[in-house]
């Protein structure tokens, strides 16, 4: 089961995720449900951090694609941040750092938006 709190840095929201992100109905109200939320609250940058994320699988994944398209369409931007070695690996694999950008450290990642 994942959980996700959230806080506001530099104009941002960052959500910090708890667990494992692996689909599923519960995770689609708290990951995507939370993510909408805030965009319909006029967020436009959102960082994922991922320092106590223990597990994702392909529809969490999934799920992550849908968040970025969903900030796309209103005009935003995701990026990703402190992900542990594995969950890093699975992204590189993927190649999901080719899209979504990944950074070492949250203030990396809140530093990279565009203003």
């Amino acid at each position: 089961l994942m959980e996700m709190s959230k806080h506001e840095r530099n104009g941002a929201v960052v959500f910090d995720l708890h667990g494992e992100l692996r689909g599923g109905p519960a995770d689609d109200a708290v990951f995507k449900g939370g993510i909408q939320e805030a965009i319909d609250g006029g967020a436009r940058h959102v960082v994922l951090n991922l320092s106590d994320l223990k597990w994702i699988n392909s529809t969490g994944l999934g799920f992550i694609v849908a968040v970025f398209h969903m900030l796309k369409a209103a005009d935003g931007d995701l990026k990703m941040c402190e992900p542990n070695e594995r969950i890093a690996h699975i992204f590189i694999t993927t190649r999901f750092d080719k899209v979504i950008g990944i950074y070492d450290t949250e203030d990396e990642a809140l530093s990279s938006f565009s203003t």
